[in-house]
């Protein structure tokens, strides 16, 4: 029987192993601009909806399981962290907030420059 610490890192080892399945089944780059340091590769649902995806099948690595027993489907691309960022933004799907207000010498200087 494994300990705690021998299985978690079994399944950290496990995650590896599928997760570069993934990135080599998507050709290993972003297919935005080419990057391909593995640290920064990100699979990404091509039509939005990976949040969704993510909170009703329990995390990543259930995603990651899915696309490798749906045989690497074309719903899903690698982007770099960057690209895919960008590509929130572009489609609207990152809130963009207000700046937040400062203090400047003990009084709040909101946005527009006027003191509160």
């Amino acid at each position: 029987m494994k300990g705690a610490y021998g299985q978690a890192e079994v399944n950290r080892r496990s995650y590896r192993k599928l997760k570069e399945s993934v990135l080599q089944a998507y050709g290993g780059k972003c297919c935005r601009c080419g990057f391909d340091d593995r640290r920064a590769l990100q699979v990404d649902h091509v039509h939005g909806g990976g949040n969704r995806q993510i909170r009703k099948l329990g995390g990543g690595a259930e995603v990651l399981r899915l696309i490798r027993k749906l045989n690497y489907p074309m719903d899903y691309q690698l982007l770099c962290a960057n690209c895919n960022w960008i590509k929130r933004y572009e489609a609207q799907e990152v809130a963009v907030c207000p700046p937040r207000p400062r203090i400047v010498t003990g009084k709040v200087v909101c946005p527009g420059g006027l003191y509160v």
